[in-house]
């Protein structure tokens, strides 16, 4: 899931998922495998409008 998150951010321009909550969260577990969570419902992506620079910043924007 991070790894997603991380993915998106680092695209130019980067994105925002803007709507990450457990509803869109899909965990998936196939047999002889670690679960894996993916990240769903990209409807409500566009590009970041402004660039983050700290944590305090993201978590001043939720």
């Amino acid at each position: 899931l991070c790894a997603g998150l991380k993915y998106m951010h680092s695209l130019d321009p980067p994105y925002a998922h803007n709507d990450v909550k457990p509803g869109n969260v899909l965990l998936t577990h196939r047999k002889g495998e670690i679960p894996l969570a993916v990240l769903m419902d990209f409807g409500s992506a566009a590009p970041a409008r402004r660039e983050i620079r700290s944590r305090s910043q993201s978590l001043q924007l939720q």
